[in-house]
């Protein structure tokens, strides 16, 4: 039994190869859960070298890197208009962005998401359909469809201080990408994209370049 932060409940969100835990435990039964993380058999709240904390937690790497949200005012709002995607490694929190929602992360810290501007990916979409296609299918069909099943937006993983554009790194007229399932730890990365071709999504596997830390040396993307 893990325990509980000290109330009656603890839920659990992820776990790495070293044995760390991350999850939701209440102080007692009539406070909101707080984000722990279980280790060397204790449960704690996870707090930063400043002495805040994150309000929210996703995944942990073997690095003991802690992917999370934190709040734009402190504890006064938990809703998640205020809240924003940090990670956390040797109790020091680094902003990943408020227009971005991170999901998964590597053991080499290439941390996977998608844009949170999901309009934009479905008006790419549709106006090439309009001006290319509209007299042989229903657009708005075709972008309900793709809609439809996950959550949606422009690709982008952070590597290194770099927030990279999926869309940018595969030179595909005929695809738009439009969400993304996880990344291994061989730089691979699962993702939905929208074809052209056939104007249907399809899973695609998308391997990161080799020499991907000297493109971002070259400044070829957008630091965070």
């Amino acid at each position: 039994d893990l325990g509980t932060l000290g109330g009656s409940e603890s839920l659990p969100i992820a776990m790495n190869d070293k044995g760390q835990i991350i999850g939701y435990s209440n102080h007692d039964d009539n406070e909101q859960a707080e984000p722990f993380i279980w280790e060397n058999n204790k449960m704690s709240m996870i707090f930063t070298s400043d002495g805040s904390y994150l309000n929210g937690v996703v995944d942990i790497n073997n690095n003991g890197l802690i992917l999370g949200q934190s709040s734009t005012d402190g504890e006064a709002c938990k809703t998640p208009a205020c809240l924003y995607p940090v990670y956390l490694k040797n109790n020091n929190m680094v902003i990943l962005g408020k227009d971005y929602k991170f999901f998964d992360v590597n053991n080499h810290d290439e941390i996977l998401g998608i844009t949170s501007d999901y309009d934009s990916v479905f008006h790419t979409i549709m106006s090439y359909c309009m001006i290319n296609l509209s007299e042989k299918v229903n657009c708005k069909d075709i972008v309900y469809r793709i809609s439809s099943g996950h959550s949606y937006g422009s690709v982008v993983v952070y590597i290194d201080g770099n927030i990279i554009k999926l869309d940018d790194l595969v030179l595909d007229d005929n695809l738009v990408f439009t969400g993304s399932l996880g990344i291994n730890d061989r730089g691979e990365i699962l993702a939905m994209a929208f074809n052209y071709e056939d104007l249907h999504s399809h899973l695609y596997l998308v391997s990161l370049p080799k020499n991907i830390l000297q493109i971002l040396k070259n400044k070829l993307f957008t630091n965070a």
